[in-house]
């Protein structure tokens, strides 16, 4: 699980791709992270519901309760002036965003270039329109190269409707198609939902999105994915923090992938992350790093590690009111 598997045996690998969890390539599911206090609330809140006007005995109703709070906040000073304390507004819910939706696709060797310009054209088409959704790409570096990840993130699967909404004219269109399709060899669609129990979301999110974007792909063994849920929670992410890892974004897929496949984003600033030792040897040791592989590795039926670089020139990055712009990470 926290290794990269050579033939039968097991090596560790150098930082963070022997980190722990290895999920299949092109599932860089973004996971947004919770928002942190003092961020603004999204417009996907949850309508409010008005508070009653009916004070039960005994209670103070929600409209008494500010007063009554702002009556506090008046007080006399030891010079017996009034001395007016500033309340904080409470903050409101914010909905979250829990599904993410990947499109994988194959590119043709030889049409790489002509795929990207097309991909230029749907962003320039769907920014004019500005009917769809934003969306953002990464590009495989190490791994199935020629591979790229068109990623979403959706509130409900009702919201997939309002991505099949075409960008263009139906002629336009229709022609957009046909010579993307020319350049294509595979396209698979996939959606995950975040499991943020089991990542590391940072106290602040960076502005800018990382260079590279390392993804571990695991597929459990059937009847284990609960030991496996328990041991990500309880025994790796611990040991994950202790080694200093800022981020780990855990994505459960739900369609497009066999059942039992968690995928991994871990954000990577450079390649010269991948040259120092593996954060879990730096907390653990070798010999108890060691064990803790082996340990989760005996759950896992099959694991695969991709590398991916964000393509701030094909994507149009999704804000949420409140927050800074901010690519979402690819999940497959």
């Amino acid at each position: 699980m926290i290794v990269e598997r050579n033939g039968s045996g097991r090596v560790l690998g150098s930082s963070l791709t022997g980190l722990a969890i290895v999920l299949s390539s092109s599932v860089v599911l973004a996971q947004q992270p919770q928002p942190q206090p003092g961020q603004q609330p999204s417009q996907q809140q949850l309508p409010g519901q008005q508070p009653s006007q009916q004070q039960v005995p005994g209670r103070q109703s929600a409209e008494q309760q500010p007063r009554a709070s702002e009556e506090q906040a008046q007080r006399t000073g030891p010079q017996g002036e009034e001395v007016q304390i500033a309340r904080a507004e409470p903050p409101a819910e914010e909905a979250q965003r829990i599904l993410t939706a990947v499109r994988m696709i194959q590119v043709k060797h030889d049409r790489v270039g002509e795929f990207e310009g097309l991909i230029k054209e749907l962003r320039a088409a769907i920014m004019e329109s500005g009917e769809q959704p934003g969306f953002t790409t990464w590009s495989v570096e190490l791994g199935d190269v020629n591979t790229y990840h068109l990623v979403v993130d959706i509130d409900s699967f009702a919201s997939l409707a309002q991505m099949e909404q075409p960008p263009m004219e139906p002629v336009e269109w229709a022609n957009w198609l046909n010579r993307i399709g020319a350049t294509i060899d595979s396209h698979t669609v996939m959606i995950a939902r975040r499991r943020p129990e089991l990542s590391i979301v940072p106290t602040q999110q960076a502005q800018q999105a990382p260079e590279l974007l390392m993804l571990i792909r695991d597929t459990v063994m059937p009847g284990k994915t609960r030991e496996y849920e328990t041991f990500v929670r309880d025994e790796l992410i611990p040991a994950l923090k202790q080694g200093a890892v800022d981020a780990v974004y855990a994505n459960e897929l739900m369609f497009g992938a066999e059942g039992r496949t968690w995928v991994y984003a871990v954000p990577l600033p450079g390649w010269e992350v991948l040259d120092g030792q593996s954060p879990l040897i730096e907390a653990l040791g070798q010999e108890a790093a060691q064990e803790l592989m082996l340990r989760g590795d005996a759950l896992v039926d099959s694991s695969e590690v991709e590398v991916l670089r964000f393509r701030e020139d094909l994507s149009i990055p999704t804000t949420q009111p409140g927050q800074p712009t901010q690519p979402t990470p690819p999940a497959r």
